[in-house]
This record gives C-alpha cells, structure tokens and sequence, in this order.
C-alpha cells in the first residue's frame, strides 16, 4: 500500500480488515487514489489552533487540559489519555468494514488525501509540530478526523450491526468538553475532506446519510450550551451560509455570532450590577428563542436570553475567549459578553436575581460559585472596548439609568427600600406624619369652630 510507512501498530490493525474490503470491492485501491500532487505554500496567517497564553493558562490551567482524549498534535502521545486511543481506532474500522465498503474510499485513499493535506494542515497551528514525523502527523489527522466523523455519525443514528462501538454514556459530556479546547483541534478542511471521502461508505439506510458535516458536529455539541430545536436550526443555516470555518470550537463559537451587518463600538466601561440596575427602574426578563449572545433593552426593558451554568460552562467560555484572543479575525463578540455579564454581577445577590427572573439556572453548589465564577472568566484578559457588539444596548442603559427621574427613584429605592427596616421606619415616619397632618388639621377645625361660635355669642 502507499502508506506502507504509516506506524505498524495501527497498520496491523486495520490491514486485514482493508484487503478483505479490496477483494470485494470491484474498485481497486489504485483507482481510487487522489491525487497525490502536493498543496502550494501556505501564508502563516492561516494559523488558527493556538497554545493558550500563559498569563490566562494561570488563572485556571485545567480548563485547557483534555481529560480522556487527544485531538491533534498538541496532547499525542500524554500517557494519561492512551487510553482513548484504543477506542479512535474502533471508530476507523467501520469504515473500511466490507460490508459497507461498496464503492467508498480505501485506507489507501484516505491516508493519501491526509498527506496531501500534511503542509496545509500543519500550517494551521502556532506551535511547530515538527517534533512528529510525516507519518505520524497524516496517522493524527486520519485516526483523529475519522472518530470525530463517525462519533458525529453515531450520535443521531440508532445502533445498528455496522456501527462503532459506542462510547460509555458517562463519557459523552467528558468527550464534548475536551473536544472544544482550543488547544484540541484539528483543522476542519481536515474533517471536511475526511466526510467527503467516506460519505459513500455510509450505508444508505443510515439516518445521518443526508446531515452535512456542521449539521451533525453542532447536534452533537448543542448540549455544551442548549438551544431549543428552533434557534439550533436557524444557528445551524447561519453557520452553513458564512463560511470560514476554521475548526470545531471556531464552528460552535460562529453559531453563536450576532449578524454580521451589526455595527461594533466603543462600549463604556462601567456596567451596573443588577440590583442597581432594578433599583434605577431596569426590569429584567428571560429572552426566549434566542442565541445566548443575542442581548436587547427597549424601553426600560432588558432582555438576556437564558444561560445554565454547569462544572464544564466555564471551561467552554475560557477556551472561546481564548481563541478570540489569539486569532486576530476573530471579532471579541464572547468576550464582550462576559465582560458585560460580569458588570451585572457583582455578588450572589445579583445572582440570586437573575434566577428569580429565569436567566441564569445552575448546578453548582451556590449563587456565590456562579459569581465567583463569572467574575474570574475575564482575568487576564485583554478588553477590546473598541470592538463591542454591545456598545449601543450599554450606551442606551447608562443613559436610562442617569436620567432624573430614574436616579431619583434609584436613591429612593437605596435610601428608605434596601432593608426592612429602613422600610418600616419610612412607614412609620409617613404614618407619624399624616397623624401629625390630621392632629393639626381637627385642632384648627375646633378653634376655628369655637372662634365662629363665640362671634355669634358677642353678637347676641
């Protein structure tokens, strides 16, 4: 086989099942080969899968960890995750088994196509990756791409006689996260290529057999961070229609995008908390239907749409943040968010109020975690204040909030409404003073009565 030079463990493993599909295949392994010309010099700005910067590293360094899997070249070979190594390659089999093996890609094929991709692919990482051979890079790429592909497959097809063996249901949530890390990606012209080339082995009963690639990757991510079937969807045309798609996180994270035509700015740098928010006559209300980036206020009115914070949320948020910024196409649209969800929260409290109106729900221990949480996101991260999408919702809440009346109310709110007690003591004060109003009001009507009748009295 032209990949003769591929490691021999994986190669033993997958030859007997490869010549047995050749035999009865009437398409040889050479006449499905591609085209082994190689790809023109690639620029360096087509980086995209970067190292996280230290400085944010240290502020939470498990975030950027995998748990149970490798995806590229960054994490091969960490002994802690040969375990899942194993169960890649179970994923590869199925697609050269037999049985399914009725006119779709070779081994052969696939590997080809891989080192046909070697140079391109490898140009999409910041940090050299010259520490792997040839063969082990197109062996990263191919095992890798092929489990990614047939685990999307899988997820939304019933169980079958040819399917791969599935992953523990406990492990599926494990996998989500790890696949989203920055530094755990793999290009995604790799993915599409990969898709192209097996997507006739897929026998046609299978249900996944008309879902293109980010149909099927965004399903099996959207439990990182839910969406209604109707928002997914409309997430799901968005994503197909703007391309550029550098890999799975920069897939998840442009689902999630505002329009495109929306017009960026300066945001101001202070955000009130929530309850100062309530105190100046803001009312907060759950947005339904709608992505989680997708903020709104009108008429004293701000809208959030519901956010569940969970052990893996804020993993996912540091690795998109992170992505946005290391890679300079990437407009800061997560990172202004949480900078503003941030400015809303300034303690368990705020918390608590966003679950009374049913934008935040949590698994976490308390509302104090969720702040604690939130508030450490953003450290040692570099604001773009130039660059918000929210600049024109936070302008428009600033000036509704430093209006005359809205402050009156606000200080009214914070001076006689912020306990109890200083509630009872205005009531009480309010109740001395209409007393003292109708006191002084029966005493004058008396004289003023006892005046008339002495009058009359001097007459007589």
């Amino acid at each position: 086989m032209g990949s003769g030079k591929i490691t021999q463990r994986l190669l033993q493993k997958i030859r007997s099942i490869q010549t047995i599909a050749e035999r009865k295949s009437p398409l040889s392994s050479n006449s499905l080969k591609r085209n082994p010309k190689k790809q023109p010099p690639i620029e360096p700005s087509t980086t995209s899968i970067y190292k996280v910067p230290t400085n944010m590293r240290r502020v939470e360094p498990k975030a950027y960890d995998p748990n149970i899997i490798s995806i590229g070249p960054y994490h091969r070979g960490l002994a802690e995750l040969q375990a899942m190594e194993e169960i890649k390659k179970k994923f590869l089999n199925p697609l050269l088994d037999p049985i399914r093996e009725q006119g779709g890609a070779t081994f052969d094929t696939l590997f080809h196509a891989m080192k046909d991709l070697e140079e391109k692919a490898r140009a999409c990482y910041s940090e050299t990756t010259r520490n792997l051979s040839s063969d082990e890079f197109v062996e990263t790429l191919l095992v890798d791409g092929c489990f990614i592909i047939e685990l999307f497959r899988d997820s939304i097809q019933p169980k079958t006689a040819h399917t791969p063996i599935f992953a523990p249901r406990w492990m599926l949530p494990i996998l989500r996260r790890d696949m989203i890390m920055l530094e755990n990606q793999i290009p995604w012209f790799v993915l599409s290529t990969l898709f192209e080339l097996t997507h006739s082995s897929v026998t046609p009963n299978y249900t996944t057999h008309d879902h293109s690639l980010i149909d099927l990757a965004l399903k099996f991510l959207n439990p990182l961070m839910p969406r209604d079937p109707k928002t997914l969807n409309q997430s799901i045309a968005v994503a197909q229609s703007s391309g550029g798609v550098e890999h799975l996180l920069g897939l998840f994270r442009s689902s999630f995008l505002p329009p495109s035509i929306i017009l960026r700015g300066k945001q101001p740098h202070m955000i009130r908390s929530v309850k100062e928010l309530q105190e100046a006559g803001v009312k907060l209300e759950k947005r339904e239907n709608h992505a989680i980036l997708d903020l709104s206020f009108t008429k004293g009115v701000l809208k959030i749409p519901p956010l569940f914070m969970e052990d893996y949320t804020g993993t996912l948020f540091r690795n998109l943040v992170a992505f946005e910024q290391c890679h300079p196409p990437c407009k800061p649209d997560f990172t202004s968010y949480l900078f503003f969800i941030d400015g809303l929260i300034n303690s368990a409290e705020d918390v608590g109020l966003l679950h009374y109106a049913r934008i935040i729900q949590h698994s976490l221990g308390s509302d104090g975690e969720v702040a604690d949480l939130i508030n450490n996101l953003c450290r040692e991260v570099a604001r773009d204040v130039d660059e918000s999408y929210l600049h024109s919702l936070s302008r428009d809440l600033n000036k509704y909030c430093n209006q005359k009346g809205n402050r009156w109310r606000a200080e009214l709110a914070h001076n006689y409404f912020s306990s109890p007690w200083t509630l009872i003591s205005l009531i009480s004060a309010i109740l001395m003073l209409i007393m003292t109003f109708f006191q002084t009001f029966f005493a004058y009507a008396s004289y003023h009565r006892e005046c008339q009748e002495h009058k009359k009295s001097g007459l007589k």
